[in-house]
């Protein structure tokens, strides 16, 4: 039996959204279209989002979920690690800014950056989808009284001064390790289900102001698991040299990245922050995510349904790439937000 979404994250039927006073039919200029409808307006998209090479074929015919196969093997936008003339001066947002203005208008499935020292080098992956589900579970998590049939602004719930998220930090950051490796953080944070909590670490968190502190930041991890996560793990083709499994990161270590970003900022430490390797959204994105999530169907074999997850990640790098042009990370409105501003989005649309 499967259970319910707790209501701060259920979206709309596709009968809800049919409901609508306006419903538009399109076939291009989606991100445009998408933007561009109000929050009582739908629009059904006319097109097949997935590249077909992604949809492959198992032994005795049987097919892959051309959703789950683009998750797993789809492009993606690899962001560069530091040379040594560089690595004094280097921020991680700077490489990721690079790397998201340079894309051209394809279909990607991720973020990617591959430690260059420590034992564990598999390249890590952050899917665009996975840092939005991350920071609205991070901004559910900030509300510390909240009544979920309303919408929601948690700035006046985080002016109090015994304010206390829900996601819970246990940081081991004062061993001598922590200089070379990183703090360790173990975490308990809420599901999206009603089914308790997930506990999981993270692992070569950076916090401290040193010359290691980018080094660390590109072997930071994860031991969380879960179902969806698993569903999408990807290992090297068997022929592929220089090929190395590969780690995704979802929106538990997004979430719980952010809240380690807001405890460490409180403390005045911003070093998890400028050393993040996490795409934060900005509220546009937000906006455009809720639309995809509760105002926008697209036809499959003459019928209507949902965008699925595949479909939601193509259409954010679509986003990104309709807004490329900005001189500095900061000025880019759409994943390059400051951490502890998430808490204050507005999450209904």
């Amino acid at each position: 039996m499967s259970i319910d979404k707790k209501t701060f994250f259920k979206e709309r039927s596709p009968g809800q959204i049919k409901k609508f006073s306006t419903v538009k039919n399109i076939s291009d200029e989606y991100v445009h279209e998408i933007e561009a409808i109000e929050l009582d307006e739908a629009v059904i998209l006319e097109t097949q989002l997935i590249p077909k090479q992604n949809v492959r074929k198992k032994k005795f015919g049987k097919g892959f979920s051309p959703s789950r196969e683009f998750r797993k093997y789809g492009g993606e936008v690899h962001i560069k690690s530091p040379t040594l003339e560089e690595i004094a001066s280097f921020r991680p947002v700077d490489a990721r800014f690079e790397a998201m203005e340079s894309i051209d208008a394809k279909a990607y499935n991720g973020l990617v950056f591959t430690p260059f020292s420590g034992d564990d080098l598999r390249p890590r992956k952050i899917p665009l989808i996975e840092s939005l589900e991350g920071a609205k579970l991070y901004a559910y998590a900030c509300l510390k009284h909240r009544d979920e049939d309303e919408p929601f602004s948690i700035s006046n719930y985080f002016q109090d001064k015994h304010f206390k998220s829900i996601i819970e930090l246990f940081p081991y950051d004062d061993a001598r390790g922590v200089e070379m490796d990183g703090a360790e953080i173990d975490v308990k944070m809420p599901s999206r289900h009603k089914t308790g909590r997930y506990k999981f670490k993270l692992t070569s968190v950076p916090v401290i102001d040193n010359e290691n502190k980018q080094k660390i930041s590109y072997s930071f991890n994860s031991t969380h698991e879960c179902d969806s996560k698993r569903g999408i793990i990807r290992f090297k083709h068997p022929q592929a040299e220089g090929e190395r499994n590969l780690v995704t990161l979802d929106s538990h270590d997004v979430a719980a990245y952010l809240a380690v970003i807001d405890m460490y900022s409180r403390q005045g430490n911003i070093i998890p922050l400028e050393q993040s390797q996490i795409p934060i959204p900005t509220q546009r994105t937000v906006d455009f995510y809720e639309k995809l999530n509760n105002n926008v169907l697209i036809k499959d074999n003459g019928k209507t349904r949902p965008l699925n997850l595949a479909e939601k990640e193509i259409l954010l790098w679509g986003l990104v790439y309709k807004t490329q042009g900005s001189e500095k990370p900061e000025d880019h409105p759409t994943f390059f937000a400051k951490g502890t501003k998430v808490r204050d989005y507005q999450w209904r649309v």
